[in-house]
């Protein structure tokens, strides 16, 4: 039979201080400065296409479609709002508190430029679903090789 041997927690070198002093080292800074200033979140996306469509959806249940904003351009993407508890309090005592609220942004990059006047957005059961045909010279096409003697 094997004999187990107690350690102290402080026999052992934790892997995880550094990083955790390193964190707090990196954020310290910012909460000196900025203490009040709100940062922004963003929502989980899928981005894909669908034929000649490109399509971005975001998560967004809970939102108020008024205070979603969506941009598109070419062949970027910028989706962004504020999101608020109209129940919130300001001096209520919290025991867990893991929803967000504030303002959040989502950027990136689309697979293909598009065409900005077929841009639509609409939101069904909390997904933002954004739809926009690809630009002509954007969209895919294949080309059948030729062989030359």
């Amino acid at each position: 039979m094997a004999n187990l041997i107690r350690r102290r927690d402080t026999d052992l070198p934790s892997l995880v201080e550094p990083f955790d002093r390193m964190v707090h080292e990196l954020l310290r800074p910012m909460t000196l400065w900025a203490p009040e200033v709100p940062m922004a979140w963003s929502v989980p996306i899928d981005v894909y296409e669908d034929g000649d469509d490109v399509v971005v959806k975001a998560n967004v249940a809970g939102i108020d479609p008024e205070a979603l904003h969506v941009e598109m351009a070419d062949d970027e993407f910028r989706l962004w709002g504020t999101f608020e508890h109209a129940e919130e309090r300001e001096r209520e005592h919290f025991h867990v508190r893991e929803r967000r609220t504030g303002r959040f942004e989502r950027a990136g990059t689309l697979p293909s430029a598009i065409d900005r006047d077929s841009v639509t957005a609409e939101v069904t059961k909390g997904v933002l679903t954004v739809r926009a045909h690809k630009a002509p010279n954007g969209r895919r096409r294949e080309v059948k090789v030729s062989v030359k003697d």
